[in-house]
């Protein structure tokens, strides 16, 4: 026959103490898991935005390094027309009557040629 384990008050005491810190330190782990998981994923609404907002700002006329340096001044919105509109109206501000920043070298009077 085998014999039954009789633990006093005190073990008893220290045997669900050691359990309920074991249970603890488990479920903190698994919470630090999903923190970590959380702030893994992409976040693609907002690389949305981002993108729209630079799309935006490129056939406003604005070259890649302002473009950068200008993207945080319109605001976040998933509303492409309001977004368009305050990129139309920062782009007035800024670049005013400025024309784009591209050129036709037809344009140029002068072209060297290397095989005169």
């Amino acid at each position: 026959m085998s014999e039954e384990k009789v633990y006093t008050a005190e073990e008893a005491e220290q045997e669900i103490e050691r359990l309920v810190e074991e249970g603890l330190k488990e479920y903190e782990e698994e919470l630090r898991q999903r923190e970590a998981a959380e702030t893994q994923a992409p976040d693609y609404k907002q690389r949305y935005i981002n993108t729209a907002k630079q799309v935006e700002m490129h056939k406003a006329g604005f070259n890649e390094k302002q473009v950068k340096r200008l993207s945080k001044y319109v605001m976040d919105t998933d509303d492409r027309k309001a977004m368009q509109a305050e990129i139309e109206e920062l782009a007035a501000d800024l670049l005013g009557g400025q024309a784009k920043n591209y050129g036709d070298p037809s344009q140029r009077k002068q072209v060297w040629n290397p095989f005169k």
